[in-house]
């Protein structure tokens, strides 16, 4: 029972492809038994825009959108497939940021993948020469990252996120620049905050589309975790249906090199009908695994 909580579609992401419905059912093919749907939160200023994008209405309607496309696949598959709806994050300095929890209650969404794209404004995932403005603008390297982990904090802080997405993204251009001891710092805050109120933390497989040599989060920052007692997710972070499980058999030979014995998921209570944290037993053992992992 492969499964991810962070995937998009083109039909509602801009820079992915595919229809949502597309996803579903790649997911059920593959043997999903559980996916969780997370679009993008909109953004709200036209200084936050990406090129691809029209205007900050455009965002709005297409999320409101999202969400009844999804409500109308979660009971079209329902006894093929359990879909959660929820949202992936957006967290920018005096933009985007509280109204995000209006999002969760206008929308009711099951979920918050919390992720953090953007440091001090300007995205850091986006190009390597928008990267490299970032460093400019914070004034060194280590100083990017630590203001990155910063912000991070802020936003699991602030809302409180399900999913704790792509912890370390702000390594994808850095060339394995190394974490200062400031950066370290606040990562064990975020992580014992994270911790406090049950939060996921995702192994995001993405990495290696990115050509990084390790899934988000790379070791130093996953043994943090680990040491501490995070419980661990899996996710694809997929952009497109064919792109679901994408690199999961190595991502599973990372796990096992960590020495991770135990991924968690979530799913619905049917009692209380609320979303819950469950252990995967038998993780490693799913029929998936020995027939994707040569």
């Amino acid at each position: 029972m492969p499964f991810t909580y962070h995937c998009h579609s083109g039909e509602f992401c801009l820079h992915a492809s595919g229809k949502l419905e597309e996803v579903i059912m790649q997911a059920i093919s593959l043997g999903f038994k559980v996916i969780g749907l997370s679009e993008h939160a909109p953004r709200n200023r036209t200084e936050d825009l990406y090129p691809e994008e029209v205007n900050v209405e455009y965002l709005a309607e297409s999320f409101s959108n999202y969400v009844l496309e999804a409500r109308k696949l979660k009971t079209k598959y329902k006894d093929q497939i359990e879909i959660l709806i929820g949202m992936e994050t957006e967290w920018i300095l005096g933009g985007i940021s509280d109204n995000q929890i209006g999002f969760l209650k206008e929308f009711d969404l099951e979920f918050i993948v919390g992720s953090l794209h953007h440091v001090k404004g300007i995205p850091i995932d986006f190009s390597k020469e928008l990267y490299t403005k970032a460093i400019e603008v914070c004034g060194g390297i280590n100083l990017l990252y630590e203001n990155y982990f910063q912000e991070q904090f802020d936003m699991v802080d602030k809302l409180r996120p399900d999913i704790i997405g792509h912890f370390d993204l702000i390594r994808m251009f850095g060339d394995g620049h190394p974490l200062s001891s400031k950066a370290y710092e606040i990562v064990n805050r975020t992580v014992d905050l994270a911790i406090s109120y049950g939060a996921l933390f995702e192994i995001n497989s993405r990495a290696y589309k990115k050509s990084l040599p390790y899934p988000y989060p790379h070791p130093d920052v996953l043994k943090i975790i680990i040491d501490k007692g995070g419980k661990l997710t899996v996710s694809d972070d997929s952009h497109s249906p064919d792109q679901l499980a994408l690199f999961y058999p190595l991502m599973v030979e990372y796990l096992l090199e960590m020495n991770i014995q135990t991924i968690y998921y979530l799913t619905k209570d049917q009692s209380t009908n609320k979303v819950i944290v469950k252990e995967y037993e038998n993780f490693f053992d799913d029929r998936f695994w020995a027939s994707n992992i040569s």
